[in-house]
């Protein structure tokens, strides 16, 4: 009998919960709910030239009616992108246009009063575009495996390059540009539309043939869109570097280089080898000492000097037509040393101004306090060894002219591994830097203060054959330390420039520093890219990385009426500045312009034009506001540059009816892109 009065009162509990349970969701259908219905594709695919479809959104209210709740008590408020919507109060239903890629995130809020308590309900959605990526792959007919290459004028002269485009074929404008390298920023030497592309099952294929008749170093790319090498809304590929010359002009030696004396030192022969006088017609070979013109001419030159120390060679053809340049050799290094196997033997010739060193094994320097200092004209000639510190600031500092480096592996410094400082014809032949110095202080790089393996500090520098076997900041740092004045800090690259891709530089070569007169770097097959930073500009030279490029992506409103201000909320950008780590993406254009103006103390610039370009306003965005004045943006618009948010205007747009450009800057001259609107009566 107890068995079954506990089974019973088992059940009954279980009748009770049950109860309670089925209770509980039925009160809780007879509550008032939302659901947000949705017409249109969540998911969509982005493509330039291609209409994206919009989105409609409808509030489903249940159990409002039976609960006599009286719609017009009702606030709805809708978020897109978290942003309130005020001309979307109180409607239930709209739609949200779709105009570029990246997340929108739509939300509606129900307010009302229920059972004499306020209440709240919530739905959102997400829409998702995305982008359908174009990839562009450029080849060339002289080394389809190599993007830097040589034709020899009156040779075969001509290349033909095949250009290879997959993902959107779409794009209103897709040409071939062709620049001539400068010291800074590549010139745009010739443009030519594509008017034959070839789709092939999705493959978009062109072909383009090039005569080179003119002596020079170019860059050949194929681009989607309009724009120079840093404007926005293009596709780039990867650039080919085409160095145009006479044919080999060569200076070397058949007898040894290096002699100590320990081996004995005697005479080398130095010879030329003679350029076709077909093309460069005739003229005199100028022979140069360290970098002093010799009074000798000719095809050969007999090194006689005995004495100590390093011998820097060059050649230049001096053309008797004036309409030619003239031509000269990569420099040849002569050195007579006395060999030094340990830190104490290298230092005490140095303190004997010994003007050439051979190592004959590993060396490290044990002072943690002091550089070595090299303050005299000397060449140190490595032999293969490695010299190392203990990781001081600033390892091998160089305050004097003509010191020369060759054939060497520098490790270790907290800042410079190789500081040149106001000095003239410095030489690097044959140098490996590792564990490159840097600091870590991020202020310190945004300043443009960077540390780096190799540092030129308003000097003349050759580099011939370098290599960064391990990553950091900066490869090789290029700075004017004194802005004014005439002297350039100049860095001329001969032979190879190798990083590691694994573990690469931010900046392989740098400067942030100085002015655009300030520096210059002499080079072949390598990118340039200029990022303003304030009272700085970031600049960053490449032989490896594909060059930089980014997209900007329309604003929610694009059109108004006469009389209304702009708004750019909701614009996109898509930018990855790998160097810097910046990665922006999706609708949040804006937090570009904003980094910048919080980080580096810069304004942006908006510019307001016709069809034309011609400009019709401009406005400076000097900072951003909590709430809502103008826009939704929350930019802070001015007439002024000065960062001061109390200079706030209204942006104001033309009055009359018509299409307009809206061009956005970071400061005067970094350009993001442009984005249209159209004015209605």
């Amino acid at each position: 009998m107890r068995k079954i009065v506990l089974s019973l009162l088992i059940m009954f509990s279980f009748v009770l919960v049950a109860c309670e349970e089925i209770t509980d969701d039925y009160n809780k259908a007879k509550e008032p709910s939302i659901e947000l219905k949705v017409e249109g594709e969540l998911t969509q695919a982005y493509e330039e030239n291609e209409d994206l479809e919009d989105v409609s959104f409808e509030i489903v209210f249940k159990q409002f009616t039976e609960n006599n709740i009286n719609m017009e008590d009702v606030e709805i408020n809708w978020f897109i992108r978290n942003q309130l919507i005020e001309e979307h109060s109180n409607k239930t239903n709209i739609t949200q246009i779709v105009n570029s890629p990246g997340d929108i995130n739509v939300r509606v809020e129900v307010k009302f009063v229920f059972e004499e308590r306020a209440k709240t309900l919530e739905a959102d959605s997400l829409i998702r575009v995305i982008k359908t990526a174009t990839n562009i792959l450029v080849t060339n007919s002289i080394d389809d495996a190599n993007h830097r290459i040589s034709v020899k004028l009156g040779d075969n002269n001509e290349v033909e390059f095949t250009g290879r485009i997959t993902g959107n074929l779409k794009h209103s404008v897709i040409k071939w540009v062709i620049q001539k390298q400068t010291s800074g920023e590549p010139e745009i030497y010739r443009e030519f539309e594509v008017d034959d592309l070839e789709n092939l099952g999705g493959i978009g294929n062109t072909n383009f043939t090039y005569k080179f008749d003119k002596p020079g170093s170019y860059i050949v790319f194929l681009q989607t869109g309009e724009g120079i090498s840093q404007d926005a809304n293009r596709y780039i590929s990867n650039s080919t570097h085409i160095n145009v010359g006479y044919g080999q002009f060569e200076l070397s030696t058949e007898d040894e280089k290096v002699l100590s004396t320990n081996d004995g030192i005697t005479n080398r022969v130095l010879k030329v080898n003679p350029l076709d006088e077909g093309l460069v017609g005739e003229g005199e070979y100028e022979w140069y000492l360290n970098g002093e013109k010799l009074i000798h001419t000719g095809l050969t030159f007999t090194h006689e000097d005995a004495t100590l120390g390093g011998y820097l060679y060059q050649v230049v053809f001096n053309p008797a037509d004036d309409l030619i340049v003239p031509l000269k050799t990569d420099p040849l290094l002569i050195i007579n040393g006395v060999e030094v196997s340990n830190e104490t033997e290298m230092l005490t010739e140095l303190s004997k101004k010994t003007e050439a060193l051979i190592l004959t094994n590993d060396i490290e320097y044990t002072n943690e306090v002091d550089s070595l200092n090299l303050k005299y004209p000397v060449t140190i000639y490595g032999n293969g060894h490695t010299l190392s510190s203990k990781e001081i600031s600033i390892f091998i500092s160089v305050t004097s002219n003509n010191v020369y480096l060759s054939n060497m592996t520098i490790v270790r410094a907290n800042r410079y591994n190789l500081m040149f400082t106001r000095v003239d014809n410095g030489y690097l032949e044959d140098i490996k830097v590792d564990e490159l110095g840097g600091g870590s202080n991020p202020n310190d790089f945004l300043s443009g203060d960077f540390g780096s393996g190799v540092y030129i500090n308003k000097s003349e520098v050759v580099v011939n054959n370098i290599e960064f076997i391990s990553g950091g900041l900066v490869g090789i740092r290029i700075d004017n330390d004194s802005s004014g004045t005439s002297k350039k800090a100049s860095l001329e690259l001969i032979g190879e420039f190798k990083y590691n891709s694994e573990d690469p530089l931010f900046l392989p070569i740098g400067s942030g520093k100085s002015s655009r007169e300030g520096v210059e770097v002499i080079a072949t097959g390598f990118d340039y890219f200029a990022l303003p930073a304030g009272q700085i500009t970031i600049r960053r030279w490449d032989n490896q990385g594909d060059p930089v490029t980014w997209e900007i992506y329309d604003q929610e409103k694009t059109e108004y009426q006469s009389g209304e201000f702009l708004d750019l909320f909701g614009i996109g950008i898509n930018v990855d500045i790998g160097f810097l780590g910046l990665e922006i993406s999706n609708a949040e254009g804006l937090m570009f312009v904003k980094m910048y103006i919080s980080m580096f103390k810069e304004f942006g610039t908006l510019e307001i034009t016709d069809l034309e370009d011609e400009v019709l306003n401009t406005y400076y965005i000097v900072g951003e506001t909590d709430e809502v004045v103008y826009g939704l943006d929350k930019l802070v618009y001015s007439n002024t540059k000065e960062l001061n948010v109390d200079n706030q205007v209204e942006p104001k747009l033309p009055t009359e009816p018509g299409q307009y450009k809206i061009k956005i800057y970071i400061s005067d001259e970094f350009y993001l892109g442009s984005v249209f609107i159209t004015i209605t009566e």
